[in-house]
């Protein structure tokens, strides 16, 4: 008698767990590659923040710059890490895409229309926006992350439903959409080298 109550618990437990509609994945940047010089690539990792962790298919997202300008999308730079074991994309059999959309949009990720399953784990680096710069005296650029689900999202891998991307800044400034890089001007980056280059000198 205890037996089927206890299987009865089980039952009732596993079915509210599974209706819970999926909630959204936390990702946010991470690794940013400030450019050492004028005309030097800018880049940035999405990771996966969520403690639950998550299996997935298939990740997409698409992010539009803002800023004065002079910030162009390094579509080679953004696929390199295609051979890094510590990128999610590594091994998937979809194969990454960097795509500029125009107008200052660009759509990153995988095929979402491809079955294949590549195990997504919390911590895995999903994936590098590569931009170069032009040396543009900015203060800083503004990444927005387009969270329609039609543009933004994970797919999962055991129910093939489509899952919305919650966003966190982190360390940023930024909302829940967005984030800003600051970029140091021409000079600073001078200064910066410069000073770099006079502590080595007095270390020898």
């Amino acid at each position: 008698m205890r037996m089927s109550k206890v299987l009865a618990v089980v039952f009732v437990v596993s079915f509210v767990l599974c209706a819970v509609p999926a909630q959204a994945v936390l990702v946010g940047p991470s690794n940013v590659v400030l450019p050492a010089s004028p005309g030097g690539l800018l880049s940035f990792d999405l990771v996966v923040l969520d403690p639950m962790g998550v299996s997935a298919a298939a990740f997409q997202a698409t992010i539009t710059v803002s800023g004065p300008g002079g910030l162009a999308f390094d579509e080679a730079g953004s696929l390199v890490v295609d051979a890094d074991p510590g990128y999610w994309i590594f091994g998937n059999s979809v194969g990454a895409a960097a795509i500029a959309r125009g107008s200052n949009s660009y759509e990153f990720g995988d095929s979402p229309n491809d079955p294949a399953t590549e195990a997504l784990s919390v911590g895995d680096i999903m994936a590098r926006y590569a931009f170069t710069w032009d040396g543009t005296p900015v203060q800083e650029y503004l990444f927005c992350l387009d969270l329609n689900t039609t543009r933004s999202f994970i797919l999962n891998a055991l129910s093939f439903e489509t899952q919305a991307l919650q966003f966190s800044p982190g360390e940023f400034e930024g909302t829940d959409s967005s984030f800003k890089i600051p970029i140091p001007e021409p000079t600073t980056l001078l200064l910066i080298g410069l000073g770099t280059l006079f502590l080595r000198r007095k270390r020898r």
